[in-house]
């Protein structure tokens, strides 16, 4: 429990600490390589030539991912990866034209850690998979997959294949008592998850998708440690959010290089 707070303090020290837009990532360890046609819905998120995460499509131009994986940075050097399992090259690539970061969102306490990302204008060569917003929250002891392109080891930065792990959700009050009251975790806009017969997500991972039945139930914020399996994650309760998802998708209209607008 010792080093695993530790681990979740050099994680914060990270998000809160720094000055120069450097953020903490999170990455599967011990899950197992897919294929983006069993989750085509998936895309990796970019910023230049750093992997930042996950996200997922909502329609044929906005992609979900965290507040996390984008705050900070300058919309002009996003891009989103479809349509490939490997996070570094195939399927297309589209530039980010805006981005809409909950406006509720804060590094210091990451809740309301969701984002929109509007994708520029351009021809997709397929058609594209949306995925399904959870109308609820998963029950307690639910078994889900976790899907990402994190690192397989503490070796490397990222895996070049996607990568998924299943994940069992546990009660709120065993995830405060983990973290011993270091962090508050909301019981409205959050829910913690541990991996079932794996070390589950670590640095490089923020942002994966939690999925039952093609269903989006979460996406993963931060992680209290890594390497230790008795560390949960917390995820984004997209069913929290799901209201303000489809009010951003319905009335937002772009401004010119849009940074960080909220509705």
């Amino acid at each position: 429990l010792v080093i695993s707070l530790l681990c979740l303090f050099l994680l914060v020290s990270g998000l809160y600490g720094s000055d120069d837009n450097s953020h903490v990532e999170l990455n599967i360890v011990g899950g197992n390589a897919t294929s983006i046609w069993l989750h085509p819905y998936q895309v990796s998120v970019w910023s230049g030539r750093g992997y930042r995460g996950s996200g997922a499509f909502l329609s044929q131009k906005w992609v979900i991912t965290t507040a996390s994986v984008v705050a900070g940075f300058d919309v002009l050097s996003l891009t989103v990866r479809c349509h490939s399992s490997s996070a570094i090259k195939g399927g297309q690539q589209f530039q980010v034209s805006s981005m809409v970061i909950h406006p509720r969102f804060s590094f210091n306490t990451m809740m309301h850690d969701v984002a929109l990302l509007l994708l520029w204008r351009g021809h997709i060569l397929r058609p594209v998979r949306r995925v399904k917003l959870a109308h609820s929250p998963l029950p307690e002891n639910t078994t889900a997959l976790l899907t990402g392109w994190g690192s397989t080891s503490n070796r490397t930065k990222m895996s070049d294949i996607l990568q998924e792990v299943w994940e069992r959700t546990l009660p709120q009050s065993v995830c405060q008592e983990i973290y011993n009251q270091s962090f508050r975790i909301s019981l409205n806009s959050q829910f913690c998850a541990r991996a079932v017969n794996a070390y589950g997500p670590c640095w490089g991972d923020t942002g994966d998708l939690l999925m039952v039945n093609n269903t989006l139930y979460g996406l993963l914020s931060w992680n209290g440690g890594c390497f230790f399996k008795a560390a949960p994650s917390i995820f984004t309760q997209i069913s929290s959010f799901r209201h303000w998802i489809l009010k951003v998708m319905k009335n937002y209209h772009p401004r010119q290089h849009s940074t960080n607008n909220s509705i």
